[in-house]
């Protein structure tokens, strides 16, 4: 999906879609991870 589109990689982007509080932290640890980051980075 972030290949596609990289503003799934954004958690302003999820928050105005209606992802809820809980998806939403899951997602910034997630997204905290030193691998996700580095991908992150390269879209």
């Amino acid at each position: 999906a972030l290949e596609l589109d990289s503003r799934y990689g954004d958690l302003e982007f999820l928050e105005e879609n209606l992802w809820g509080t809980d998806l939403l932290a899951a997602t910034e640890s997630f997204f905290a991870a030193p691998t996700v980051r580095a991908l992150l980075a390269q879209l």
